[in-house]
């Protein structure tokens, strides 16, 4: 009797399993494109400011500084509108020398961010602006570049990431 309960059990048991499917690993991240290593966490990021301020000298540019890490889905966001959005990118490239400071889990480059006022405080993705020289212009948190929570689109706007843009550049337009 034991034997047949336990085929019994074993049998229905195997019939329930195989019917089952693995549930969806969820993802809080809904955007149209996939997280991407777009900071390089092995990078001396006093040595690519210092690279990236010869090449604004050099070309008469600005040098726009954003602090951020590869886990942060704003990070992320901001850096998927410089790459697709073809208007910022080129004013981007005409007006800019882009460095990326990567801050890991806020545990890397943190002597850059202290030199720099802590713009990581501000939250993540944060913006700093240098001139030509090297000093330091603004910090910018990113909060209020984004859409309204109210719109249909989640990210940063265009139209304000542009304006902050074409604000700090040394051509206004």
């Amino acid at each position: 009797m034991k034997k047949l309960l336990c085929i019994v059990f074993i049998s229905i048991l195997i019939v329930n399993l195989s019917g089952c499917k693995k549930a969806p690993e969820k993802s809080h991240y809904k955007d149209n494109f996939e997280f991407k290593d777009i900071y390089d966490v092995h990078a001396d990021a006093k040595e690519d400011i210092a690279a990236a301020i010869s090449r604004a000298q050099a070309g008469q540019k600005r040098i726009l500084l954003i602090f951020g890490g590869n886990w942060c889905p704003w990070c992320q966001r901001l850096h998927h509108l410089f790459e697709t959005n073809a208007v910022i990118k080129e004013y981007l490239q005409t007006h800019f020398e882009l460095v990326l400071v990567d801050l890991g889990k806020r545990d890397h480059n943190m002597d850059v961010d202290e030199k720099y006022g802590h713009p990581n405080k501000l939250g993540l993705p944060a913006l700093v602006v240098l001139d030509s020289d090297g000093l330091q212009l603004c910090s910018q948190e990113t909060g209020s570049l984004e859409f309204p929570k109210d719109h249909q689109l989640k990210g940063h706007d265009p139209e304000k990431v542009l304006q902050f843009l074409r604000s700090w550049s040394t051509t206004k337009k």
